[in-house]
């Protein structure tokens, strides 16, 4: 569904991402975590097609995403960075119809999937406030309702959504709520790249944990698959444990607290 090629980025001169590799397959989501400055917000930015990499590609479906017309690129993914500031006093309700310009649409069909997508996101009781007076977890919400309504009119099992920290502002129930709802919508088969700041929120969800350090990308697998401790321990530089509840629940991850060796080195996954 979402395919990187060698992408590299470059910016002030340096060199952000690093011949970053993978195929992410339709229906999965897809968590991207690693330690501050390792490029995940940038490799998002590259992956919606807002950043141009120095080298390399990105695919959506089959289609370089930077040859896809704008129109046609915003009815085939939807995107929510990390800043949910909005510049002008809006109204929450607005905002998210902002989210189905892409579309041709009657007033009921719109009004009908701002009412959806607001009752998924617990916002509906914020829908005539002023956006720039909501809380910072209330707009990260109200932004995931925008990138949904982008998103609804069309056909969800051939689009992506990309999240960058969806639940860095929200409390401990809205986080829950919300990754329930990503379940929810990988359930429908919605595509789902998301930058998580949580490793446990991240390993809960994920059908592929993809970990970028230094820019390059040194592991790409299911969860389960992979030595989390010691993955995890070096990509922070760290010493971390795994705790496991049951064969059929995430694993919790957690720092130790004697120090331990974080040989050998980690390399780029091939």
């Amino acid at each position: 569904m979402i395919c990187t090629s060698r992408l590299s980025v470059i910016i002030g001169g340096q060199k952000i991402l690093k011949e970053v590799s993978f195929d992410i397959h339709h229906g999965e989501l897809a968590c991207v975590i690693g330690p501050n400055g390792a490029g995940k917000s940038t490799l998002i930015r590259a992956m919606s097609g807002d950043l141009k990499p120095c080298e390399g590609e990105v695919m959506l479906a089959g289609d370089p995403i930077h040859r896809l017309a704008l129109g046609h690129l915003a009815r085939r993914r939807a995107v929510v960075t990390q800043d949910t500031s909005v510049p002008f006093s809006f109204r929450a309700a607005e905002v998210i119809a902002l989210g189905l310009t892409p579309w041709s649409l009657s007033h009921s069909e719109a009004e009908d999937i701002i009412s959806l997508v607001s009752d998924l996101t617990d916002v509906r009781h914020l829908l005539e406030r002023d956006i720039q007076t909501l809380s910072g977890g209330e707009r990260q919400r109200v932004q995931l309702a925008r990138a949904l309504a982008q998103l609804w009119p069309g056909e969800l099992t051939e689009q992506a959504l990309l999240l960058d920290e969806p639940l860095s502002a929200l409390d401990m129930g809205q986080q829950s709520r919300t990754l329930a709802l990503l379940r929810k919508l990988r359930e429908r088969e919605l595509t789902i790249v998301c930058v998580m700041h949580d490793l446990n929120a991240a390993l809960s969800c994920a059908d592929r944990l993809l970990v970028l350090k230094d820019g390059a990308l040194i592991a790409d697998e299911h969860p389960r698959r992979l030595d989390l401790p010691l993955l995890l321990s070096q990509t922070f530089e760290t010493p971390l444990e795994q705790v496991n509840h049951g064969p059929n629940e995430s694993p919790i991850i957690i720092p130790v607290t004697t120090h331990r060796s974080l040989t050998p080195t980690l390399k780029p996954a091939p």
